[in-house]
């Protein structure tokens, strides 16, 4: 819990962007929801409870690719401004799937569109957050302190237990996931 928690203090600037983000994510997926008329996850969200109780929660291997191609960039520095943008991708992802949760269920759709985002994605992005700032104090301390791996250590720590906890949060969700978001799917039934 040390590491989430002290990895989570926002800096003024850090919390003006963070409402940045937000607020333009759920103007992106507000505009979404409007706009892409897709009747195959429109008749996925409407029978939830049958493709939870058919299906397993399955982020493993996206997962994977994500965090190899974001970390792998972030050697290049690439990565600095992909991790941003894949994050804006994700929270306007999230927004998306509660609007359209709002569109086919109304009151009921927002209550369990919060939760099951709020299930399937709120570790994965703070984990992912702590990864991105610990991969930028990687690179700031490279470059004013050399290598000093006394320095570079805690960093390198927290980013392969946020890993670690990634992965475990995954198994969890694809063996348990489905099971918990089908019991509450009663809010929208």
């Amino acid at each position: 819990m040390k590491l989430i928690g002290t990895s989570l203090k926002l800096t003024k600037k850090q919390r003006r962007i963070l409402v940045i983000f937000l607020t333009l994510s759920l103007i992106l997926g507000f505009i979404l929801s409007k706009k892409i008329d897709d009747p195959t996850l429109i008749e996925s969200i409407t029978n939830i409870s049958s493709s939870l109780g058919n299906n397993h929660i399955n982020f493993i291997l996206l997962h994977i690719l994500v965090l190899a191609i974001l970390i792998a960039s972030s050697l290049m520095v690439i990565g600095i401004f992909l991790f941003p943008l894949y994050f804006l991708f994700e929270l306007t992802c999230i927004s998306y799937s509660i609007f359209t949760f709002i569109s086919i269920f109304h009151l009921s759709g927002l209550i369990y569109g919060i939760l099951y985002n709020i299930f399937i994605k709120l570790l994965y992005l703070i984990l992912l957050y702590i990864i991105f700032k610990n991969i930028l104090m990687i690179i700031k301390s490279l470059r004013q302190n050399g290598e000093d791996p006394s320095i570079l250590k805690k960093y390198y720590q927290k980013v392969i237990l946020s890993i670690l906890f990634i992965f475990i949060y995954d198994l969890f969700l694809y063996f348990i996931g489905s099971n918990i978001l089908l019991k509450l799917s009663f809010i929208i039934t």
